[in-house]
């Protein structure tokens, strides 16, 4: 850069290499000269959003991502990023539109169908949520992450038209067998067959996968899963 300040690719490798160091402001600098010089350049705008996103930059980080969508408004994956920011900065109902457009873009992109059926339980539309996984479940029949939300979904809605305990404690199994090591498949489970009566291994379940070492628990879900466990001895099923 002192022989030559306006390459771009040397900007570029320094914002990676400030980047992989911790350096999100060098990192961010370079990144905002590097796409100065091309403006429609994708990888370093969804690298210098996630920097934004970090330094807590929200709105930089969102209109970061919406260009990123008008320079490859076919991509799934550039409105699921986009979601990820408006989700952050507030704007669910928005965020949950960008995901169903990355499902009419690409039906098989899990990550935008388990977001968006998430947002739409938080809007409280959980009929929504249930079809939206239905149709994973159906189209990706081997995904662990849909098999266990959809479970999840059947076994804890406030809504008891739409819970079927039988049916979730099947979908849950299969999930637990697909990938034993996926937490959520087993939180699902204890869920299921809380649900369906059987309380004591419900504790069971969450008790032994809270012990396994094949099953990696952040603390956020490790707190949740003695939240439950508490609900559970109290002689309650789960809800959400």
């Amino acid at each position: 850069l002192d022989i030559l300040p306006g390459n771009r690719v040397a900007h570029l490798t320094l914002a990676r290499a400030a980047l992989g160091l911790g350096d999100l402001v060098t990192a961010e600098k370079h990144y905002e000269i590097g796409l100065a010089i091309r403006i429609d350049d994708p990888g370093a705008m969804i690298f210098l959003a996630g920097i934004k996103l970090d330094l807590g930059k929200i709105e930089e980080a969102e209109r970061l991502c919406r260009r990123l969508v008008e320079v490859e408004p076919k991509s799934a994956q550039w409105s699921v990023t986009l979601a990820t920011v408006l989700t952050r900065a507030g704007k669910d109902a928005e965020a949950t539109s960008q995901l169903l457009h990355a499902l009419s873009l690409d039906p098989n992109h899990a990550d935008a169908r388990l977001r968006a059926a998430a947002l739409l339980v938080r809007a409280g539309e959980r009929q929504a949520a249930l079809t939206l996984i239905e149709e994973g479940v159906r189209r990706l029949s081997n995904d662990p992450r849909l098999l266990a939300r959809l479970a999840w979904l059947l076994a804890t809605s406030t809504d008891e038209r739409l819970r079927d305990g039988p049916r979730a404690l099947d979908l849950a199994q299969q999930a637990v067998a697909t990938d034993p090591s996926y937490p959520a498949s087993h939180e699902a489970l204890a869920a299921a067959q809380a649900e369906t009566g059987d309380l004591a291994t419900a504790i069971a379940t969450l008790e032994r996968a809270m012990t396994d070492q094949t099953i990696s628990l952040g603390i956020s879900m490790r707190d949740r899963w003695t939240e439950h466990l508490q609900w559970l001895g109290s002689g309650s099923p789960m809800r959400e």
